[in-house]
Formats: structure tokens, C-alpha cells, sequence
């Protein structure tokens, strides 16, 4: 095969790939992740820096993430 065959198959699997790996890397920042995951209503003692606010929004009730 050419150079430029490969260059161009390489390409072509690295755009396939792009996105396999998100997910894996951790962030700047410590703590509960900004993604999108478990919720449950806040009861009082909870954290308040754990605030679901998107979900909270929504419902009009209070959450927080886990």
C-alpha cells in the first residue's frame, strides 16, 4: 500500500474512534462530576453544595446528586 493510502485509512479509523474514549480522563476539578447522573430528594443534612439544580428545576423539589 501507498503512503498515502494509509495516511488516508488512519484518518479514517481515527474519526471512527473519536468519541471511544471520552469518559476515561479525569477532571481539574475534585469532587461530583458535572455529568448527568443519580439524584434522589434532598432531606435535611444533606450537603448542600450537591444540589441537583437542573433536576431540581424541573421537579420544583429539591435534589441532590449522589
Amino acid at each position: 500500500m501507498s503512503e498515502a493510502v494509509l495516511n488516508r485509512l488512519q484518518l479514517l479509523v481515527s474519526r471512527r474512534l473519536d468519541g471511544l474514549l471520552q469518559g476515561d480522563y479525569l477532571g481539574l476539578l475534585p469532587g461530583p462530576g458535572s455529568e448527568a447522573g443519580e439524584s434522589r430528594e434532598y432531606v435535611p443534612g444533606d450537603d448542600v453544595r450537591r444540589m441537583d439544580w437542573p433536576v431540581t428545576a424541573r421537579t420544583t423539589v429539591p435534589h441532590v446528586r449522589l
